[in-house]
């Protein structure tokens, strides 16, 4: 997946934007295939990376 992408998905879920919408957002920016389930991976990987111990 895009670097870009993830880090559009990544602020967009920082801000509490709704998954329907990323994808709204996303299939504007030329994005076709982008699944609820896919933005839900990424946020999902965001809270995993943030929750890490260093």
């Amino acid at each position: 997946m895009d670097r870009a992408l993830v880090a559009a998905v990544a602020e967009m879920y920082a801000t509490g934007t709704s998954t329907r919408k990323v994808q709204r957002v996303a299939e504007k920016i030329g994005v076709s295939r982008l699944s609820k389930d896919q933005v839900s991976a990424i946020a999902s990987s965001l809270d995993q990376a943030l929750l890490a111990p260093e």
